[in-house]
This record gives C-alpha cells, sequence and structure tokens, in this order.
C-alpha cells in the first residue's frame, strides 16, 4: 500500500524537527495557566424591569445575585473548582446575545465529568422575573444536580432547584432543568 506523499513530507519534517527535551522521556510540566484577574474581566448582567442579575467572580467561576429595587432576591451558592457535584452549575464561561429580541446571557462550565450550560433571559410574560434553563450532560451517576441559593432576608434555609425525576435513563445523559427568580421568589418551571 502506497503511502501518499503528503503524509511522506510530514514525517520527514518531523524527523528534522528540533526537540526541546530528549525523545522518548517525559515532558516538562507546562506552566500554570495565568488566568485573568477578576477585576479585569467584564462581568455581565441583565436588567428587567425593577430587577437585576449581576455577576461577580468566585474563584475559577462566576457567582449570580438577582435583586429586585436593589434587594438581594437570591445568590447563587457556589462550591470550589475541585466539587465534582457543586451545589449550582459551575459557570465559568459567560456570553451576552440578543436573542428572539431579547437580551440573553449564556454560560458553560465544568465538573468532574459533566458539561454544564445555561441560558437566562429576562422572563418573556412575567414582569421583573429572569428565566434560568440549565443543562448538564453527565457521565457517571447523579450525585446532586441542582442550583443551590441563599435567599434573604438571611440566615433563611438555602433553596435548591432540582432536575425532574422523570428524565432520561442510562449514561451518558442530559438532564435539564428551569426555574425563575423574582418577585414570587425562586420557582421551579417556567412559570
Amino acid at each position: 500500500m502506497r503511502r501518499p506523499q503528503r503524509m511522506l513530507r510530514r514525517h520527514e519534517a518531523d524527523r528534522r524537527a528540533t526537540f526541546l527535551f530528549t525523545p522518548g522521556s517525559p515532558m516538562p510540566p507546562l506552566p500554570p495557566p495565568h488566568p485573568a484577574a477578576p477585576q479585569e474581566r467584564h462581568a455581565p448582567r441583565l436588567t428587567h424591569g425593577r430587577a437585576e442579575l449581576t455577576f461577580s467572580r468566585h474563584g475559577d467561576r462566576w457567582q449570580h445575585r438577582v435583586a429586585i429595587d436593589g434587594r438581594m432576591v437570591a445568590e447563587s451558592v457556589e462550591d470550589g473548582p475541585a466539587a465534582r457535584w457543586p451545589a449550582s452549575p459551575p459557570l465559568v464561561d459567560l456570553s451576552t446575545a440578543t436573542i428572539a429580541g431579547r437580551q440573553t446571557l449564556v454560560a458553560v462550565g465544568l465538573a468532574g465529568r459533566s458539561h454544564f450550560s445555561a441560558s437566562i433571559t429576562p422572563h418573556p410574560t412575567r414582569p421583573d422575573t429572569f428565566l434560568f434553563e440549565i443543562a448538564a450532560r453527565i457521565h457517571d451517576r447523579d450525585a446532586g444536580l441542582g442550583s443551590t441559593y441563599a435567599t434573604a432576608p438571611a440566615p433563611a434555609a438555602p433553596v435548591r432547584i432540582t432536575p425532574p425525576a422523570d428524565g432520561p435513563a442510562g449514561l451518558p445523559r442530559t438532564v435539564q432543568w428551569v426555574y425563575t427568580i423574582g418577585p414570587d421568589g425562586i420557582v421551579a418551571g417556567r412559570g
């Protein structure tokens, strides 16, 4: 069987390469990444009537807070980067976009072997309310998916929203949950 000419050229170039370490030995460790300092990252925010959704850095992820008329209604409870099943979805990368004429925030993150995504929009029919749509692609048995919030007035017990129990079976699978935060508090479902 004849190899394509292109493959031979690449192989020949590899033989002539200059190595920064001895072939066959382990590669030297890479230097640690230098993430931008929290003050260097733009913290997005959404407003909807009297409600405001703001973000602040919490270690490697973004913590979010919903306030109405300047008073905190809910603040996400965040775990550290080692948590395999964090208290809330780890929102690491955030972007804003206008979708269907509405300002939308989309976020992604990773914990353990699970990938998380979130879409947060002003609720289409309820004033002063945000709609949270969360999805997690899991590869291990679920040991606590959900979103956890501290609520005012403190020291109220945290509120936890979990996915419906009637989701798909088997692994890997995608698990989804939806809730709203607004003047009525934290409510499971689309409201």
